[in-house]
């Protein structure tokens, strides 16, 4: 009977180390992919920006290029958003197998109290904050250099309409994924005072 639960206890242990091995492999899949896309994006970007500094189109043109330009970004900064979610949860069940199995690596970063107090400490802003920056900076880049390329005469309703379209566009996409971000982390805080509350039972 010893020898039967000491295999079990071994085996268990060997499950969460595969599990552990390939929980950190997909956060660092999530959370470097999303660059990887995102460079290509952002380079195209500039490739078209610089064609229209070379041959500026008319501004009603530009400035519907402007937000296709937007629309791409911002499905770009979703699927940033959504991939932080799965790093963020797979993060999460790394830090329940490296208590589980004494490891250290990743619980290192976040304050679990007096016993078990933070000691890597990163400096702000974050990278999910830098990803924000750079849609917002590629997004109102273009629709920036037009308002300043152009006289005000030049614009009409019609145009002014394009912008705010463009304006709103950006302030409800960066306020989606804030709400994402903020609905993540509530349901993994939810999770460790579950799991607190079960160690204290």
């Amino acid at each position: 009977m010893l020898k039967e639960e000491n295999f079990n206890k071994t085996d268990d242990t060997e499950s969460a180390r595969v599990e552990y091995a390939a929980a950190q492999e997909a956060y660092l899949h999530y959370d470097n992919f999303v660059w990887q896309v995102g460079a290509v994006l952002i380079a195209g970007v500039f490739v078209y920006w610089g064609f229209l500094l070379a041959t500026p189109p008319q501004l009603l043109v530009t400035l519907f290029g402007h937000i296709l330009v937007t629309a791409l970004m911002s499905v770009w900064l979703l699927y940033a958003a959504h991939n932080r979610q799965i790093y963020l949860f797979k993060l999460h069940r790394i830090h329940e197998l490296e208590k589980r199995l004494g490891m250290l690596q990743h619980r290192r970063f976040k304050d679990w109290g007096p016993t078990e107090p933070r000691v890597y400490r990163i400096d702000k802003p974050g990278g999910h904050c830098l990803d924000k920056l750079v849609y917002v900076i590629v997004s109102l880049g273009g629709p920036l250099q037009a308002c300043l390329s152009t006289n005000a005469s030049e614009w009409s309703c019609v145009h002014f309409l394009l912008l705010g379209i463009i304006l709103l566009l950006v302030a409800g996409v960066i306020l989606r994924v804030r709400c994402l971000d903020c609905k993540t982390r509530a349901l993994i805080e939810a999770l460790d005072r579950s799991a607190a509350q079960s160690n204290r039972a």
